[in-house]
């Protein structure tokens, strides 16, 4: 009898590693490869299995396969995984995020908790035309997490372990929003995303899992800054190449102390409504991503404070980029790799143009940073006030893109490509903004651009051509 209870406590010690003495860390991923990253998840899930859960360390994934009715939830050993089938399981559902984590919580207790959605993440601009920002798209139920849901999410899990999650990363594209950051800081200490979207292998798990396995008394603060450090160097010509690439780490608690700050900072940019054009100059000159609309926090400061004529709003951006960026910053790690990311700094935040922000104002407004920052009605401002669209702002971008076109010449070609991206976004502002004008009864907005740039040639081009398409 002893021996038969015996064979039982280790099978059960091997095959089910439930309710665990507390650790230091627990490292949780919600791997949702219920879509065509599918192959790329089971790559990180090997990349885990090269370091593996220590007696100071637990990895834990859900994992979500592609045309696979049973989710599996797996205890990564080194060289192993303990695995449950689960059933099939909503990853675009945020309830089932939150069971996953109370179960890691549960069974793995530990003094610090890093949680991670590992998925697509997409834009404001989703595929159907709708706009929405969000991330763990499940093709089989046809849901996502929107960030409005983050934030339930986040709430939640605070709720259940009675105290700030201590960091929460988003493997997935394009994530790394004020946005989405203001959606959850109230209950997680450090966050750490992308502004642009990821290569496809992702976040490099044996890099940093190493480095927490031999070091597992390092802080949040120092894991979230070691993530951002060996991603950099992954695609630096690192263990997964060398690409295009962002990855930062912003400190929440900073953050919502910059709040107020920040609010005050739309407030002046308000007060002064005939600037709403060079408001737009500064926008399309700012670094912007694979979604157009999402502008470099950083940057987009920089150039007001480089182009707005205005002591007080100087000042104001000057000291707004000093506390996201300076010395004890919200941002307290950024990295880029390639030449046309050299301008990211590690928060993004949407301004669009007009037509987008006709699709996207009533769901951009639900959001918990538009309610405390006004950022929404300084949006409204500028895409509808008169002053955006007025014959010298536009001459001025217009003057701006001959200048980069007869740079390109000089340019190295990494840097001509960044240059291009700048012309592109440039030539549908200007395109859409000249249409405003002519749709509101302007002569000839076209009259007075210069005539020896083939990018203002394109302009008229799109000009002619929507006009055609609308018969007017």
């Amino acid at each position: 009898m002893k021996r038969m209870l015996l064979t039982v406590a280790l099978i059960l010690f091997y095959l089910v590693p439930a309710f665990s003495a507390e650790k230091q860390w627990t490292v949780m991923v919600f791997l949702n490869g219920d879509n065509d990253l599918d192959g790329f998840g089971t790559g990180d899930v090997n990349e885990m299995k090269k370091v593996g859960s220590t007696d100071q360390i637990n990895i834990l994934v859900l994992q979500d396969h592609r045309g696979d009715n049973n989710t599996q939830r797996h205890f990564v050993k080194k060289n192993e995984l303990i695995t449950e089938k689960v059933g099939e399981i909503d990853m675009g559902d945020w309830k089932e995020a939150l069971n996953f984590f109370q179960w890691g919580v549960a069974s793995h207790p530990a003094q610090h908790y890093l949680f991670i959605i590992w998925n697509h993440g997409s834009g404001w601009k989703g595929r159907s035309g709708t706009l929405f920002k969000g991330i763990s798209s499940d093709d089989q139920s046809g849901n996502k997490i929107s960030t409005v849901q983050l934030g339930e999410l986040s709430t939640a899990m605070k709720q259940h372990l009675g105290r700030n999650v201590d960091i929460m990363g988003y493997d997935a594209c394009l994530m790394g929003m004020f946005e989405v950051a203001h959606e959850t800081m109230m209950d997680v200490d450090f966050m750490v995303f992308s502004e642009e979207t990821e290569p496809l292998d992702g976040w490099p798990y044996d890099d940093f899992l190493g480095i927490l396995a031999r070091d597992p008394y390092m802080s949040p603060e120092e894991l979230s800054r070691t993530i951002v450090r060996i991603y950099n160097d992954s695609y630096n010509g690192g263990s997964q190449g060398k690409q295009p690439s962002t990855l930062s780490a912003v400190d929440c608690v900073r953050m919502k102390e910059i709040i107020p700050g920040f609010k005050d900072f739309v407030d002046l940019l308000r007060n002064r409504p005939e600037l709403a054009g060079t408001y737009q100059s500064a926008a399309a000159q700012t670094q912007q991503f694979t979604v157009e609309q999402y502008k470099d926090l950083g940057d987009f400061l920089r150039h007001i404070k480089s182009s707005i004529p205005d002591q007080d709003i100087q000042k104001g951006a000057g000291e707004l980029v000093d506390r996201f960026f300076g010395s004890n910053p919200v941002v307290i790690a950024s990295s880029s790799t390639g030449s046309a990311l050299a301008k990211a700094s590690g928060l993004s935040i949407f301004i669009p143009d007009r037509t987008v922000f006709d699709l996207a104002k009533k769901r951009y407004s639900e959001l918990s940073f538009c309610h405390a920052t006004a950022w929404n009605m300084f949006l409204e401002d500028i895409c509808y006030s008169s002053e955006s669209f007025d014959d010298r702002s536009l001459l001025e971008i217009a003057a701006h893109m001959q200048s980069l076109e007869a740079s390109l010449t000089a340019e190295s070609p990494a840097r001509a490509s960044h240059i291009r991206i700048e012309i592109e976004a440039t030539i549908e502002f200007l395109s859409n903004s000249v249409l405003t004008l002519i749709r509101s009864g302007h002569p000839d907005p076209l009259a007075d651009f210069p005539d020896d740039c083939r990018a203002l040639e394109l302009v008229r081009w799109n000009v002619r051509e929507r006009m055609r398409q609308t018969g007017e």
